[in-house]
């Protein structure tokens, strides 16, 4: 955890973190601070209620296998634990979806929730690997250049400076901060290659890599 006690250098490093949070790493749940719920002395009583009626899912994951037919649900309860601020429960289930076929393939969905719930905890370097084994499949299943891998490359760079950005040892910091810059170069130039169905999505594609690798440099170089 980085200190607020750290000197100017220090929080700026914080604060340039901080900003890049809201923007990556894929699925955050968002609640409404117009939601009249927040304002309400039911809104705790609710959240533990929409944890209810999902007994048939907490009994598959004390089995460690989770049915087709309950995928879908157990989805939900992930989501529902991640919002409730109970990331571990979220990664239980998270890496048991994940895994399908037997352990022959995965489901680059439920592998990017598991990334970004392991980011939320802040075990970057386990949610480093969930994006290379997404990406390891992404290569095989759409070639060498396709949005998916730009994604991949992208996601990685922003898990890296999320973890650079987290770290008072600067060795460490630089570390991460060179990988997030080497990432980022990467997806920026795969993103200029790759055919989109939609070229407005690949130029804001491109200008968002563009501008968090540009961030990640000036972090490293201060």
């Amino acid at each position: 955890m980085v200190s607020l006690a750290f000197s100017g250098r220090y929080t700026g490093w914080l604060i340039s973190g901080a900003l890049l949070v809201a923007g990556c790493l894929g699925s955050v749940l968002y609640v409404s601070d117009g939601n009249p719920a927040l304002k309400g002395e039911n809104y705790w009583t609710s959240l533990a209620a929409s944890e209810s009626g999902f007994g048939d899912v907490k009994a598959a994951l004390k089995s460690g296998h989770i049915e087709p037919a309950l995928r879908e649900k157990a989805r939900a309860l992930a989501f529902i634990y991640r919002q409730n601020e109970k990331p571990l429960l979220a990664c239980e289930i998270f890496r048991l979806l994940w895994i399908e076929d037997g352990g022959k393939s995965i489901s680059v969905v439920d592998g990017l929730e598991l990334a970004g719930t392991y980011a939320d905890l802040g075990s970057y370097s386990s949610a480093v690997e969930c994006y290379q084994t997404i990406m390891a499949q992404d290569r095989q299943s759409h070639g060498p250049r396709s949005p998916e891998l730009v994604r991949d490359y992208s996601n990685l760079s922003q898990c890296c400076y999320l973890a650079g950005a987290a770290q008072a040892e600067p060795n460490n910091r630089q570390r991460w901060l060179a990988a997030a810059i080497k990432y980022g170069d990467i997806a920026s130039k795969l993103a200029g290659e790759t055919l989109y169905s939609d070229p407005s999505r690949q130029a804001s594609a491109r200008a968002v890599i563009e501008q968090n690798t540009k961030l990640a440099k000036s972090d490293l170089t201060n």
